[in-house]
């Protein structure tokens, strides 16, 4: 079975501008779509348009990621802290 050009070519309009997506009926179409054929395929299409949009996001002049170095003392109890204060004796698994 072959697809009409007209198909094709609809279809490379989708794909040509990920912003012009609706990607929450496809997400949605991914998650609740009947045929689990038609799910794959909205998944995939999902996946797609989310790395297109990211791409150009991070190709972006102004685009930087900030890193911070954290230290096992962030760490209390498992759970991150976002202050930088150093467990207590009496806090955490680090009593001493």
């Amino acid at each position: 079975m072959t697809k009409s050009s007209q198909e094709v070519e609809t279809i490379d309009q989708l794909l040509a501008d990920p912003w012009a997506v609706a990607i929450q009926d496809i997400w949605e179409q991914a998650a609740h779509n009947p045929d689990p054929d038609k799910r794959k395929l909205f998944d995939a299409l999902h996946t797609y348009v989310l790395d297109k949009r990211q791409e150009r996001i991070i190709n972006e002049k102004h685009f930087v990621i900030y890193r911070q170095v954290l230290q096992l003392s962030d760490f209390s109890n498992g759970v991150f802290r976002f202050n930088n204060k150093k467990p207590t004796p009496k806090s955490g698994p680090f009593k001493r």
